[in-house]
């Protein structure tokens, strides 16, 4: 998978350095795509799309990033970010939200259901996109890669009930997102 990305690089040492990330981080880059996608297939071609672009564009500032923490956040958010537009180019039909009372915020399965049953895909990637990172990541984490909230809050370096608010309040802003666009 990535010796397409090794063969582009010049650099013995360039090369090396991203063989050892792609080593460290490639499962994990992996394993988040598939579960966005539930495709082996385009979840390898998703992880092969980053280290390409990297590659290709910004190698030099990559290496640059002053931690393995920062190099995982990077590599794990450009995952999401290309596998949540492979989606979006391949989904096109739209579902109507169903009108309902927002003022008291859903059970996460109920939230969930809500999501994956009664909503266009395609409009709820976009509507979470256009949160702010504060309730965005948080509701990515927990929901889409299935973290526990404890897990997430340790992934984002917050508490966790700052995590379980983020939640609370993002669920509310991408419901009313959601209704809005109908």
């Amino acid at each position: 998978m990535i010796l397409l990305c090794l063969s582009i690089i010049d650099d013995p040492d360039d090369r090396s350095r991203l063989d050892e990330i792609f080593k460290a981080h490639g499962s994990r880059m992996y394993n988040m795509a598939n579960s966005i996608l539930n495709n082996h297939a385009d979840a390898e071609d998703v992880v092969q799309d980053v280290f390409l672009k990297i590659t290709e564009n910004c190698l030099d500032s990559f290496f640059e990033l002053d931690s393995e923490l920062r190099i995982r956040r990077y590599l794990l958010v450009a995952t999401r970010n290309t596998a949540l537009n492979l989606i979006n180019k391949s989904y096109r039909s739209e579902v109507p939200l169903d009108d309902g009372d927002i003022s008291q915020p859903p059970s996460d399965d109920e939230f969930v259901d809500m999501i994956c049953l009664r909503l266009n895909y395609g409009k709820t990637v976009e509507a979470l996109k256009s949160l702010s990172p504060t309730y965005r990541d948080p509701l990515y984490l927990h929901f889409v890669c299935e973290l526990s909230v404890p897990k997430t809050a340790k992934l984002l370096d917050r508490k966790v009930a700052t995590v379980e608010k983020q939640l609370i309040r993002g669920k509310k802003m991408l419901i009313s997102l959601l209704q809005e666009g109908d």
